[in-house]
């Protein structure tokens, strides 16, 4: 496709996106959050007691501050319920009621209040990101982190990383595909050979230029005639494709016939400042009767 165009594809993709961010942020907004969106669901599994939470320090905000309360001079807490928290909550609940499972842990209620608390001469932090049984008795950090379930999901984070990590450290350097070819499974030559044509496809999956010489041996590992070019240079994350006709000598495709042989196609690369790789596909070789 020349450059600087775009197919029917592309359009499609183009609009898709464009129209379902529109239709989320737009249109749908906080219902993403409260249907859509899985985190609400799995969080209650993941946290327990001393999880970090937006929370209400109830037992210093009640009772909330009543405009009756304040000129008769009763008590009340620090909460003058003003509702600021829950008119900026994206989500529209109201913190002072518990932890729900809408909240997505913004903490725009936490700036709000704190406002207020400012503007009324009180100290900040009535709603504040505590755990859920230290809003107004705050645990100390060693008893927050040093809890099985923390210790338990660091050690699979971990693990999870080591993985990946080794994945990504023992991945081969280039991947190929082995298609045969449709029009021509088998075909005999003048010489009593046996041809089967096949087309790789190859794509180098490093950041570096590589080099791939490419040949075919059997279940034995003796290697196989191979016709045209054996050789194939690739791009940094660059791919290419190439086709491959591979022979069985003639004294061994009668003592084949009839047959579907294992074979093996290996790919030597060679890269700059690096050591030779083999990379194997596998495919069969068909001897006709």
């Amino acid at each position: 496709m020349p450059a600087g165009t775009i197919g029917p594809w592309e359009l499609f993709w183009i609009l898709f996106y464009a129209l379902a961010t529109l239709g989320n942020a737009g249109w749908l907004r906080e219902k993403v959050c409260l249907h859509m969106c899985p985190y609400a669901r799995f969080q209650g599994s993941l946290m327990d007691a001393h999880s970090l939470v937006v929370g209400y320090d109830a037992a210093r905000g009640e009772p909330r501050r009543q405009r009756e309360a304040v000129e008769a001079g009763r008590a009340s807490g620090a909460c003058i319920d003003c509702t600021l928290c829950v008119q900026v909550c994206p989500v529209g609940i109201d913190i002072r009621d518990g932890l729900q499972y809408e909240c997505i842990g913004c903490g725009v209620c936490i700036d709000a209040c704190d406002q207020v608390m400012d503007r009324i001469g009180q100290p900040r932090g009535l709603i504040r990101f505590a755990d859920r049984d230290g809003v107004a008795q705050p645990s100390g950090l060693l008893k927050r982190w040093w809890r099985p379930r923390a210790v338990v999901y660091a050690v699979l984070l971990g693990v999870t990383v080591a993985a990946m990590g080794e994945g990504l450290r023992v991945r081969d350097p280039l991947r190929f595909d082995i298609l045969r070819d449709r029009g021509v499974m088998a075909r005999p030559t003048e010489s009593g050979a046996v041809e089967n044509v096949y087309r790789l496809k190859l794509m180098n999956a490093t950041g570096a230029p590589m080099t791939g010489h490419l040949t075919v041996r059997d279940a034995e590992g003796r290697a196989l005639e191979v016709e045209s070019s054996q050789t194939v240079a690739l791009a940094a994350a660059d791919t290419g494709a190439m086709a491959v006709s591979v022979r069985l000598p003639a004294e061994r495709a009668v003592a084949e016939v009839g047959r579907a042989l294992p074979v093996d196609f290996v790919v030597e690369v060679t890269q700059p400042d690096q050591p030779v790789r083999e990379v194997r596909g596998h495919s069969t070789f068909l001897v006709p009767r």
